[in-house]
């Protein structure tokens, strides 16, 4: 009888995680496929067509992991917020307030390398959900509305990112090819499957790609038409 139980009690916990695993998958592959289409919108409508499937799980657990570590950053602010004294967090919040913006300029713009991009990226949402968990009980913002604020900003900044590596020789050696056909031709964004490169409509200005999805200040401004190549052109090149 034991045993029997023990049975019943390992299938229903089986059948629990392949619930939330299910349910994980779905909601990854959902933010990816949200973020990929906002990062095609952003520099054109037209770029739909060649949205990646295959791409949107990817993006979608990198997503998920960074929202976790953001909503944990939250939760510390608030925690910092009720059990410390007054001091403490006009001081925490000063010094969260100022981390926010070290990170952010670190992550608008390029590092050295993909990795120290990651890192500052991280640091940002972490400095943004302690900052968010310290204001929790400051001015009259209802608790729904501060909810749907900080995960709304939150999942902003997360999506926008979209920096693009530039320590893959393939692509690199590429991009000085597209360039001897195009010179003002830039990479704006890569998924799996292929490259999009914009243009500029007036050879007199230069594209500017800051890896977020931020509007561009008006005087830089930029017009552009788009070059798309696969990604299959890149290992062609190495053969």
């Amino acid at each position: 009888m034991k045993k029997i139980l023990e049975k019943l009690n390992m299938d229903k916990t089986i059948n629990l995680i392949k619930d939330y695993a299910s349910f994980l998958l779905l909601m990854a592959s959902f933010l990816g496929g949200v973020k990929q289409f906002i990062t095609l919108c952003f520099y054109s409508p037209s770029l739909l067509q060649y949205f990646s499937f295959s791409q949107v799980l990817i993006d979608g657990i990198s997503i998920l992991i960074k929202s976790i570590i953001f909503l944990l950053a939250i939760s510390i602010g608030i925690i910092t917020y009720l059990f410390t004294s007054q001091i403490l967090r006009t001081i925490s919040i000063i010094t969260s307030s100022i981390c926010t913006l070290f990170f952010l300029t670190l992550t608008i713009f390029p590092a050295d390398n993909p990795m120290a991009h990651l890192i500052f990226q991280n640091l940002f949402i972490i400095s943004v959900g302690v900052l968010f968990g310290l204001v929790y009980n400051i001015g009259n913002v209802s608790k729904k509305r501060f909810l749907f604020i900080s995960c709304f900003y939150g999942l902003f900044v997360i999506i926008s990112d979209h920096q693009q590596a530039d320590d893959i020789i393939n692509i690199e050696k590429h991009n000085v090819d597209v360039a001897k056909k195009y010179p003002k031709a830039k990479l704006l964004y890569s998924n799996d499957t292929y490259l999009f490169y914009g243009i500029p409509k007036d050879p007199k200005k230069e594209i500017i790609n800051i890896g977020l999805l931020l509007p561009p200040p008006k005087e830089k401004f930029v017009l552009c038409n788009f070059y798309i190549e696969k990604k299959d052109v890149l290992f062609k090149e190495t053969k």
